[in-house]
């Protein structure tokens, strides 16, 4: 099956951020996913992280974490975004589940 991302955008509308672990992820989300889906309509953002892996000695613990934590501090800000703008429920419940 080939990846569809009119199809993922239209399912998943909700969808702002892509984060991909290590080289190899990123390197095929490169290749092979990014550049269809950076041509849709409301395209979602991609942060390439350093791998979490103990084999990936090429980046201090403390440089991996701070990486890690300025992604993760992106996806609050684009879920606090998101759900300001979602109704109390969202439109796909096969993408999210429904806030409490």
């Amino acid at each position: 099956m080939r990846f569809d991302p009119a199809k993922l955008m239209q399912r998943c509308p909700q969808l702002r951020l892509f984060l991909t672990n290590g080289q190899l992820a990123s390197s095929l989300f490169d290749r092979h996913i990014w550049p269809s889906l950076r041509l849709q309509p409301n395209a979602p953002s991609w942060i390439a992280l350093p791998s979490t892996s103990p084999a990936n000695a090429a980046q201090s613990t403390e440089k991996k974490f701070k990486a890690w934590q300025a992604a993760f501090g992106t996806v609050v800000a684009v879920c606090a975004n998101v759900r300001a703008r979602a109704s109390t429920r969202w439109r796909h419940s096969s993408c999210a589940k429904t806030p409490r």
